[in-house]
């Protein structure tokens, strides 16, 4: 279980800095690194680019293995926090319940006492 998780928390960080520019100007200046270097033979074990395209390959074969553990990741954190929502909004309902019940009655008595002042008031006046 601790591996998984670890696993899944690597994932995350990986995805996280595939999303940056820092990334990005990396993977570039490696790419036309490596090109520059076998176009003008100052390397020439890769002529035909058949290592970086396989490099290209295999990097986004493992890019979507660790975009797609964080996503799954990243939707079990979602959905714990809307089954809390729900939970809250549930409790927060049942509460709001509870109050307009205590209201209700409380305006029962209300009416009550004030159907008792108006009758007393009204005796007064009549004698």
């Amino acid at each position: 279980m601790l591996v998984r998780l670890a696993g899944r928390r690597l994932a995350g960080a990986f995805t996280d800095f595939l999303g940056t520019w820092t990334f990005i100007i990396v993977y570039c200046l490696i790419s036309v690194t490596w090109i520059g270097l076998h176009q003008y033979k100052i390397l020439a074990f890769d002529t035909d680019y058949k290592r970086i395209t396989s490099w290209w390959g295999w990097f986004a074969t493992i890019q979507a293995s660790f975009i797609m553990m964080s996503q799954n990741r990243q939707s079990n954190i979602d959905r714990h926090r809307a089954r809390q929502t729900f939970d809250n909004t549930q409790h927060n309902y049942e509460i709001l319940e509870e109050l307009n019940d205590d209201v209700e009655q409380l305006t029962s008595v209300l009416e009550a006492l004030l159907e008792d002042e108006v009758s007393r008031k009204a005796k007064k006046g009549t004698s």
